[in-house]
């Protein structure tokens, strides 16, 4: 916490050294033609564009900080024998589906020859 107030304080700082560099150089450039105003204003945009990309990558850098923490558990979460339960019993699912069907094509055909058999008896 104190580390981030310190840094805002520093980030204003150069802020309002950056507003005074460039309230005098615009103010100079009244003085003189319009060429050097140009140049003012392309550097001062430039300034603040390298300044907002700066900001963007000390962004960035902080959220990459917290990946190694969160990807090393992550990995040892796969490491164990217990991550993947659920898909062990899906493998045996399959077998159990298997049978299941198995189990129905077995009766189906043991209604057919029961009643084929009870036809022939009822016939005689």
């Amino acid at each position: 916490m104190l580390v981030s107030t310190e840094l805002k304080h520093l980030d204003n700082s150069h802020r309002h050294e950056l507003t005074q560099v460039t309230d005098r150089k615009v103010s100079l450039s009244h003085e003189s033609n319009l060429i050097p105003l140009f140049i003012v204003t392309a550097q001062n945009i430039y300034t603040h564009r390298c300044l907002t990309v700066l900001h963007h990558i000390s962004s960035l850098n902080n959220e990459i900080i917290h990946l190694p923490p969160a990807l090393s558990a992550l990995q040892s979460s796969f490491r164990g024998k217990t991550s993947f339960s659920h898909i062990q019993r899906l493998h045996t699912m399959l077998y159990a589906y298997g049978v299941t069907i198995i189990e129905i094509v077995r009766r189906k055909e043991f209604c057919k020859l029961s009643f084929l058999h009870y036809e022939n008896y009822t016939r005689m």
